[in-house]
């Protein structure tokens, strides 16, 4: 038996357009999604609902923190690092030089367990806002073959020798800025009296070009 043929038009009742509006000028605005991100499954077991995405975002959310006074110890060995291997020298700004910014990224470290092991912290340059060219040249990426851990650890088999892991607190950068480049003072580490003064890097920080 045939079925009839409706005349009807069909009726769409999802209006939801995935075409991104486009204005009069002709640039498309595209819209950020709305779904909510969720834990993923195999994290699940350990209890770790909403305690991966509360680390702060800003320093003035870290001294809010519950855990500020954590925050505030594991940045003070940071910066008192900087300063005893002259990252960074305070000056004057300088008529024409624009400071680049910064950003404190922090993290918290869990165990296997779930529960919070350590508080990371790292200032970071924002590097993006380096013009090429006039604050850096080239840049490089420095990084270890696998084939080469590959034979040291065959070496360590073979002689029955110990591996030992250690915690790299702060890793100096082994590079020297040829370019001049200013940077703010890092929020809650500045210079008593001297406020109005920028940092005038000497080595590279992370997030800069020249850390690469």
């Amino acid at each position: 038996m045939l079925l009839e043929e409706s005349s009807e038009p069909l009726q769409q009742n999802d209006t939801t357009s995935f075409e991104p509006s486009v204005p009069t000028d002709g640039v498309p605005i595209l819209r950020r999604s709305t779904r909510e991100s969720r834990l993923p499954e195999r994290y699940r077991f350990l209890g770790l609902t909403g305690q991966l995405n509360n680390d702060p975002k800003i320093y003035g959310e870290a001294m809010s923190d519950i855990d500020s006074s954590k925050w505030l110890e594991a940045m003070k060995p940071k910066m008192d690092s900087i300063g005893s291997n002259q990252i960074w020298t305070l000056v004057d700004p300088r008529k024409g030089f624009k400071p680049v910014g910064y950003k404190w990224v922090y993290k918290h470290k869990l165990g296997a367990d779930g529960e919070v092991i350590a508080f990371k912290d790292r200032l970071v340059g924002k590097g993006y806002t380096l013009r090429p060219g006039v604050d850096f040249q080239e840049t490089y990426l420095l990084v270890a073959m696998v084939k080469s851990i590959w034979i040291l650890l065959a070496i360590v088999v073979w002689y029955d020798y110990e591996i030992w892991q250690t915690d790299v607190k702060m890793a100096v950068l082994n590079g020297y800025v040829e370019e001049d480049i200013f940077m703010d003072q890092a929020e809650g580490f500045t210079s008593i009296g001297e406020e109005q003064k920028v940092s005038h890097l000497q080595r590279s920080i992370y997030g800069l070009k020249q850390a690469f």
